[in-house]
């Protein structure tokens, strides 16, 4: 549907730290017993978004899931939500296997997998990464990464504030 530009977006202002919170919740509870820690950090307050909540919801799920998938021997994960100027940035870091920079280019391109997860045999179709960007963009925003091999990876979401709302 995204390709085909078929997928229809209801935009809402949107709370994300409190759709993050409810997220997190739930999220904990199945990783009870994996040894998995996530550690949330965010401000006091934090400014809406015009977003679809469900695709915004795909973006988390997709990022998390993939911080869980190539962490490694690491259990940690940090999520962080903040405001810097005119745009809310959600981030979400692990300290796992890391992303090599030829492969940083292509990682976004559906169903381009790298070889060393292939080879350790991690699961994934390659697309999980395309959604999230694909998202993104339909939101206006921006994906960026900062991966080093062996030190992990750091996904950040940058989205705009919603102007229309008070904070």
């Amino acid at each position: 549907k995204m390709d085909e530009d078929r997928k229809k977006f209801d935009f809402t202002h949107l709370d994300l730290n409190e759709l993050l919170a409810t997220f997190l919740e739930s999220t904990r509870e199945r990783l009870t017993g994996t040894g998995f820690s996530i550690r949330y950090d965010c401000p006091d307050r934090v400014p809406q978004i015009r977003a679809d909540k469900d695709a915004i919801l795909q973006i988390i799920y997709n990022l998390v899931d993939n911080a869980i998938k190539f962490s490694g021997k690491s259990r940690q994960i940090d999520i962080r939500l903040f405001a810097i100027e005119d745009e809310l940035q959600l981030s979400v870091k692990d300290y796992g296997i890391g992303i090599s920079g030829k492969d940083q280019e292509k990682i976004f391109d559906r169903f381009y997998r790298a070889d060393e997860p292939r080879q350790m045999g991690i699961k994934g179709s390659g697309i999980g990464l395309t959604i999230v960007k694909r998202i993104t963009e339909a939101h206006q925003g921006q994906l960026t990464i900062e991966s080093k091999p062996g030190e992990g990876s750091t996904f950040c979401v940058h989205l705009p504030i919603d102007k229309n709302t008070e904070t």
